[in-house]
């Protein structure tokens, strides 16, 4: 595989760089033309970004219920919680946003799980509020039957986490087309 759409890259409260990052692995297209699969990583430096590292471990999600991988779309994002992991956010084909964690500064990486959050596909975006810790997350919310019905990208949403990624509440719709 060859990493492609990487993006926003953070500073950690010690100092490390994160670039997550999303590879997309494919096998002979003549053979299987829809069968890729997509992973996500993360690169990080301690030096200001003169030298850098993969993270240890690619991240993916499996359904065990339904027997499937879900497969990442570009662009995922991630945030130092208040209690020092990092959390990437993984934009999926499955109307769902998945999630890992890093408690080492992003060297290993949890499996990946999907959160309650519903999403149309589209590029997450995810910070914390500096005075709080709480997480702030703006996304295309929205469901299964929404989709099928033609309603995809039309609701901007945002939900606040106060424990560190684990729930959300609060949410808001900030325009709908």
């Amino acid at each position: 595989g060859t990493p492609s759409y990487p993006t926003y890259m953070i500073q950690t409260a010690a100092g490390r760089l994160i670039l997550p990052n999303e590879y997309a692995y494919k096998q002979d297209s003549r053979r299987f033309p829809h069968n890729s699969m997509k992973l996500c990583t993360a690169f990080y430096s301690d030096d200001n970004g003169a030298s850098w590292s993969e993270s240890a471990d690619s991240i993916f999600v499996c359904e065990q219920d339904r027997g499937a991988n879900a497969s990442f779309v570009e662009a995922p994002c991630v945030v130092e919680t208040a209690d020092g992991r990092l959390l990437m956010f993984m934009r999926t084909e499955m109307q769902r946003i998945a999630q890992s964690y890093s408690s080492d500064g992003g060297v290993h990486w949890e499996q990946g799980v999907f959160n309650e959050l519903l999403s149309s596909r589209s590029e997450i975006w995810i910070d914390r509020f500096p005075d709080t810790g709480d997480l702030l997350c703006v996304w295309n919310q929205v469901s299964a039957e929404e989709t099928l019905s033609g309603f995809y990208r039309s609701r901007l949403s945002a939900a606040v986490s106060t424990d560190c990624g684990a729930s959300w509440q609060y949410f808001r719709t900030i325009v709908q087309t």
